[in-house]
């Protein structure tokens, strides 16, 4: 309320009523709607975390800019439905068929432009891939029969390592 003139009225302040505070990273007030929060900065995010058809929690949180509440509730249904429906996941490639086929693509679209060039890529993928022997030295198992979307940096940093060790003589 706010006195004005000698009387007192009644001020209507919906955007400075909201109580804003920090989630997710963002300025967020509540809304009458559950998942769905007014941005501070103008639209809305939007959370929520369904489960796909096997089983996994998948989140969403995402913010998006549309005009009121029911158009930010309507786009979560629809992202929920589209995760809890499920599109049939594609099979993970192997680092070996990836490899093998980015290397094609590179000498097809000539970014990989002379032999020498091309014959360096082979070893260093045949290396990758299939690992490394050295005699008198153990075995270094390479990489290629793991789906890209299971390769980890600290599978790498082992496979350097010991490729160091061999170079080296090292134990």
């Amino acid at each position: 309320m706010e006195l004005c003139r000698g009387r007192i009225v009644r001020v209507l302040h919906t955007e400075t009523q909201m109580k804003y505070e920090m989630k997710w990273k963002y300025m967020l007030a509540k809304t009458r709607y559950p998942g769905v929060y007014k941005h501070q900065k103008g639209g809305f995010v939007v959370r929520s975390r369904p489960r796909d058809p096997s089983g996994k929690v998948v989140e969403i949180l995402r913010p998006i800019m549309v005009e009121t509440e029911l158009q930010a509730l309507q786009f979560l249904e629809s992202e929920k439905d589209r995760i809890r429906t499920g599109t049939p996941k594609q099979q993970n490639k192997l680092l070996s068929v990836y490899a093998v086929e980015l290397l094609d693509r590179k000498v097809a679209r000539r970014d990989i432009k002379s032999k020498a060039g091309e014959s360096k890529w082979r070893v260093s993928l045949t290396h990758l891939i299939g690992g490394l022997h050295k005699k008198g030295f153990e075995r270094v198992q390479g990489l290629g029969d793991y789906p890209i979307t299971v390769i980890r940096a600290l599978h790498v940093q082992r496979l350097e390592v010991a490729a160091a060790l061999l170079v080296t003589g090292g134990v």
